[in-house]
């Protein structure tokens, strides 16, 4: 999801589409709420999405776009790092399970 900008895009591409984004990181969840708070359709789900469902834990970034799963290995990026969080994981599988979702 990170802050919105291709959720933005795809509703002015296709505005009747229903949009389910995915961002593990709290505080770039609620810049992609304020972002996208004009939009209709639109399901923020706060949690990763991986092989498997879980917890791992997420490098959050002074640039958001940098924040990963991954642990940065590059000097340049590493000192960028500001924290790490645990953060919940799903499986696209798992989330829509039991989702009545129509085509």
């Amino acid at each position: 999801a990170n802050v919105g900008q291709f959720t933005a895009a795809a509703k002015r591409a296709y505005p009747n589409a229903k949009v389910i984004a995915f961002e593990p990181s709290p505080q770039t969840a609620e810049h992609y709420r304020r972002n996208t708070d004009s939009l209709s359709d639109i399901q923020l789900v706060e949690k990763g999405l991986g092989e498997t469902s879980g917890n791992m834990r997420f490098h959050l970034s002074d640039d958001s776009q940098r924040s990963s799963f991954l642990q940065p290995k590059d000097a340049r990026y590493a000192g960028r790092t500001i924290s790490t969080i645990d953060t919940e994981v799903t499986t696209l599988d798992d989330f829509f399970k039991g989702l009545s979702l129509s085509r």
